[in-house]
């Protein structure tokens, strides 16, 4: 009687198994991240808009003149901010409202607007006003 040789290695089915494997892990996985990146971009988005409302405050308070542009509130850090996203719309002696682009920024808008309610909506511009106690 002669005994079979075994064959090392895997057989088609086995890897055919665990490619079925594989590929169910990464169809579950794959949504969840897409959400977590988008939320992040959002969470982000608001705190940008947070800290710019601390400068325009701070601006106001050190220079006793209202800003201009989004480069007067952070002209030391302008290759860290977005440049075209951010922009100042409307300011008078009191008030002053900075929006963001979605579209230029590549967020959400609707996103945007779920985890920050209070932002005001144009289009595609998510907008905050800044009242300002006289300077």
């Amino acid at each position: 009687m002669r005994g079979r040789k075994r064959r090392e290695g895997f057989t088609l089915v086995e890897l055919l198994i665990v490619l079925a494997i594989i590929s169910s892990l990464v169809s579950v996985v794959t949504p969840t991240a897409i959400n977590a990146i988008r939320k992040a971009k959002a969470t982000q988005v608001g705190v940008n808009m947070r800290n710019l409302n601390i400068a325009v405050m701070q601006y106001v308070t050190l220079n006793s003149t209202i800003p201009s542009t989004i480069s007067d509130l952070v002209p030391g850090y302008v290759s860290r901010w977005p440049g075209s996203e951010y922009t100042i719309e409307t300011v008078t002696a009191t008030k002053i409202t900075i929006c963001y682009d979605a579209v230029a920024g590549g967020a959400d808008p609707i996103l945007i607007r779920q985890v920050y309610p209070a932002l005001e909506a144009s289009g595609n511009k998510l907008c905050f006003t800044v009242t300002l106690f006289g300077p």
